[in-house]
């Protein structure tokens, strides 16, 4: 658990974050009691909620419809329904600040 807090503060922790879930998947669930674990749930969400485009809630998607069987799926819908609506969040925070972010980013040279 600590591995996904640590990682998900930053993009490239939160890269390594998702390919590291898609790839062990199967072991964490087995390690945290299986996909209706409330630990293999929050990592889960760890990582995808910090992400922040439309394109990575597709290949989301995309990616447990092909690897879940019917009734992990069912068990998991509202936890990545939850995700990725944060994902949506951010992207719509991030639109709506997009012009201030770029002027304070301006401002300190960067």
């Amino acid at each position: 658990m600590l591995l996904f807090y640590g990682a998900s503060v930053s993009k490239v922790g939160q890269e390594f974050l998702w390919q590291y879930f898609k790839e062990n998947m199967g072991f964490l669930a087995e390690k945290f009691g299986g996909v209706g674990s409330s630990l293999f749930q929050r990592c889960l969400k760890l990582a995808i909620e910090r992400q922040c485009s439309d394109e990575f809630v597709q290949e989301v998607e995309n990616h447990f419809c092909k690897s879940l069987s019917s009734q992990d799926m069912q068990t998991l819908d509202r936890p990545i329904k939850q995700a990725t609506e944060s994902v949506r969040l951010n992207k719509k925070l991030l639109q709506s600040n997009l012009a201030d972010i770029d002027a304070f980013l301006t401002a300190q040279g960067m």
